[in-house]
């Protein structure tokens, strides 16, 4: 990395970026880019009202607002529609926590920067057809026949709920729920996380809307596999593929139709059916989804038994710390030097909490001149002149030459904040000024210089006979 051009070589993948059409063990041929074109006007305004009035009857809808939707008055349809129309069908791409990585120059891992949530993002090729069967079945059975507003599963919901009194069901489908998500991911205040999150009929409609136009543009698998990535699923476990190594040790490919269940389970309540905590409440979510499975069709009587016979099988595994990354790199002081240097730098953010943001979660590779071998000898070098216990703390930066690119940064104390370490930034910032060291530097250049003078006087003239 050059001082010249602190900004590495970086690239960001986003998590959703892979499509693939896998098709749901044991379901239907899901249709392709589905279609949500619109038909006549009068349809649009009896969906649009239809839509409304079971929100309203599942109790999502003030009584005041919803008298004249459900009485179906033509000006407040008409209107309804049109601000319905009106409102934004652009959702975001989200900006996914997933960890950054400062590459040496030979391709090594010098530090995994990682942010505040733990993600893996995956490619729905990459997730086993039993997961994919399990999170449909239970979250929206119908999600490869509606157009992303499942007006059907409304009904139900609304009558339900209607009949029991309280809200025992949700309406949402997984492209509503994903829009949910996305929402709630990019919200960077307290009022735009409440916004997402709340229970308002102005978000469902916008997510609604949202949902719609997303379908327009986007294919069913595509739609899928956001979901996945972004789901939460308790303890700091973001997205499938954080989810399958934090409780069970493995990747998505190797799921099983109980670990499947399980993890399709969590996303309805995170808290509620923690495997971790409340394993008799995760079973019971789990023994769930299993009957709903073979309820539709998708999994025999004779696997659903032997599922729910097995234990919950976890191998839980701790998410990476929260600690200082640059603490288990090889080079820690230069792992910091470039993290300062990419704080600093506006191109990643006008503010320091959005470089932080993109730096800590963005996904970026960042590539340096970095050289594994040329540390190992800076760092033998100046642990056996000055021990680590000394005051004094001799630093080394070794550079390329005519280039600037920093080769290593070599310090005789090690990193940390224990008794003893220094996070202070050594060998950019010393804490000491070199004083007499660089009197040998001087009197070298002047000693250089004084040399050339003479060697550009004219040779002195022979002497007369």
């Amino acid at each position: 990395m050059s001082p010249s051009r602190p900004l590495p070589a970086c690239r960001h993948q986003r998590a959703g970026a892979r499509t693939a059409d896998v098709h749901p063990a044991g379901g239907a041929r899901p249709p392709a880019a589905v279609s949500t074109r619109r038909g006549s006007a009068g349809r649009r305004l009896s969906r649009l009202a239809l839509l409304l009035a079971l929100l309203a009857a599942a109790g999502l809808l003030l009584a005041t607002l919803a008298t004249p939707l459900v009485l179906g008055t033509g000006l407040a349809t008409k209107s309804a529609a049109e601000h319905f129309d009106a409102l934004p069908t652009g959702l975001p791409d989200p900006v996914l926590g997933v960890d950054s990585r400062i590459l040496a120059a030979d391709g090594s891992v010098v530090a995994v920067l990682h942010g505040p949530q733990n993600r893996v993002p995956v490619g729905l090729e990459q997730v086993s057809p039993v997961m994919r069967q399990a999170i449909v079945d239970i979250e929206d059975s119908r999600f490869y026949s509606h157009h992303g507003v499942d007006y059907k599963g409304l009904a139900r919901a609304a009558l339900k709920n209607t009949q029991a009194g309280v809200t025992e069901q949700g309406g949402s489908t997984l492209t509503q729920q994903y829009v949910k998500n996305v929402l709630l991911n990019d919200a960077a205040t307290p009022d735009q996380q409440q916004a997402a999150a709340g229970k308002s009929l102005t978000r469902k409609i916008r997510e609604a809307r949202y949902a719609l136009a997303l379908e327009q543009r986007w294919p069913k698998t595509k739609i899928l596999e956001g979901y996945l990535n972004i789901a939460f699923f308790g303890n700091n476990a973001y997205g499938l593929g954080a989810a399958a190594q934090r409780y069970f040790a493995q990747t998505v490919d190797q799921l099983s139709l109980g670990q499947a269940a399980l993890l399709a389970g969590l996303v309805q309540g995170p808290s509620t059916y923690d495997p971790l905590r409340h394993p008799q409440a995760a079973t019971a979510r789990r023994n769930e989804v299993l009957a709903r499975m073979r309820q539709l069709g998708h999994i025999t009587i004779a696997q659903e038994t032997a599922a729910r016979s097995q234990p919950l099988g976890l191998r839980p595994v701790l998410p990476p710390a929260a600690a200082d990354p640059c603490l288990s790199s090889p080079a820690p002081f230069f792992c910091d030097y470039v993290r300062q240097i990419l704080l600093s730098d506006k191109a990643l953010g006008a503010t320091r909490a959005e470089r932080d943001h993109r730096l800590l979660q963005g996904g970026l590779t960042i590539r340096t001149s970095f050289d594994p071998a040329v540390q190992r000898a800076a760092q033998q070098a100046v642990e056996g002149t000055v021990e680590k216990t000394n005051r004094a703390a001799p630093a080394e930066v070794l550079l390329k030459p005519g280039t600037g690119q920093v080769l290593a940064m070599a310090v005789s104390r090690d990193y940390g904040t224990a008794p003893g370490q220094t996070t202070v930034p050594l060998p950019t910032q010393p804490a000491f000024g070199p004083g007499s060291t660089f009197k040998v530097f001087t009197l070298t250049a002047a000693v250089a210089s004084t040399n050339d003078r003479y060697a550009e006087l004219p040779a002195p003239a022979p002497a007369a006979g």
